[in-house]
């Protein structure tokens, strides 16, 4: 009947591997941001010395790597995410805006997989109304950001992002269109998406290289 054929163990490995990729947040421990730290000063001794615990508690940068790899985000280049968090970690806070802060500093390694086989990025954008309505909605704290939204707008928010998603199919490769928004909405728009459209990508115009070739596919109106 044309349909292909996959052993007991082969289906089992993968899906145990597409939930350890789903759940890799939750099982970064500090333990191995230590490990981490450990394997990167083999290379760049002085640099970790001066910046874990010096500059950086391993207390913010677990919760910037956990924030990362929970949005499917590479913690390979933990050089440059160390150098960004030094730079702003001692004046910000916020840790929704140190993350995004280190977003923009991976920006190529978080836009590459989400490019075409042409290499351009297909967008959907928020309707102008509706994204001063969520800036102006953005409430922060040390615990991060958060949208004090009603309800019936919430409602009327998914329900647009939803219906745009199942207005354009997935590319050859299975890709889906990522949500273009500002740094302001990014972090707390994703979080509210999470459970609703937990395959889309959230990502700021601060995170686009300039030589990205960006395609319009749609837009989410205010509703």
């Amino acid at each position: 009947a044309g349909y292909a054929g996959v052993d007991a163990a082969s289906a089992l490995a993968t899906h145990l591997a597409e939930v350890i990729r789903s759940r890799a947040a939750e099982l970064l421990t500090r333990q191995q941001v230590r490990e981490l730290l450990e394997a990167h000063a083999e290379q760049a001794p002085k640099v970790a010395e001066e910046i874990v615990p010096a500059i950086v508690s391993v207390s913010v940068l677990h919760r910037t790597l956990r924030a990362l790899v929970e949005e499917g985000v590479s913690i390979r280049d933990i050089g440059s995410i160390l150098e960004t968090l030094a730079d702003y970690a001692p004046k910000i806070e916020d840790p929704d805006l140190l993350t995004d802060l280190v977003r923009e500093q991976l920006g190529r390694t978080i836009v590459r997989p989400q490019l075409d086989k042409q290499g351009s990025l297909r967008v959907l954008t928020l309707e102008p109304v509706l994204e001063d309505q969520l800036r102006d909605a953005v409430q922060r704290s040390q615990g991060g950001s958060f949208l004090a939204v009603e309800p019936d707008r919430l409602d009327r928010l998914l329900r647009g992002v939803n219906a745009r998603l199942e207005a354009m199919p997935p590319d050859a490769d299975g890709r889906i269109p990522v949500l273009l928004t500002s740094q302001a909405v990014r972090a707390p728009l994703r979080q509210l998406l999470a459970r609703a459209a937990p395959r889309l990508a959230v990502l700021s115009h601060n995170e686009l290289p300039p030589d990205i070739k960006i395609v319009a596919v749609g837009q989410v109106e205010a509703g």
